[in-house]
C-alpha cells in the first residue's frame, strides 16, 4: 500500500519535537486511527543512522478526523528523512 504523509511541523529545532503527521492512503483515503499498523522512521541528514519512532499516536479531532503524532529527537541540522510504511508490506 502506498502512503502520502504530510509532516505539519513548522518550529523544528535541534532537541526533541512532537511532530504532527498526516497520513493518506496515495488515492486520498484517510489511514486513520491505525497506529498498530504503521512503522515510522526517520533519518538524519549526513548519516545512514535510522532512528525507530516507539510512540507514534493517533489524535482525534472532533470534526471528522484527527492526526498522529510522534516524538523525534534531531541532533543535527539538516533536511531530514522521515518514512512510514505498512507493516503488512513486506519488504518496503
Amino acid at each position: 500500500m502506498q502512503l502520502v504523509v504530510f509532516a505539519a511541523a513548522s518550529d523544528v529545532a535541534l532537541g526533541t519535537a512532537r511532530i504532527p503527521l498526516n497520513i493518506q492512503v496515495i488515492g486520498g483515503a484517510r489511514f486513520d486511527d491505525r497506529v498498530e499498523e504503521l512503522e515510522v522512521t526517520y533519518t538524519s541528514p549526513t548519516s545512514n543512522e535510522t532512528h525507530v519512532v516507539d510512540d507514534l499516536t493517533w489524535r482525534a479531532w472532533p470534526v471528522r478526523s484527527g492526526t498522529y503524532t510522534s516524538t523525534m529527537t534531531f541532533d543535527e541540522v539538516g533536511l531530514w528523512s522521515i518514512k512510514v510504511r505498512v507493516k503488512a508490506d513486506e519488504g518496503s
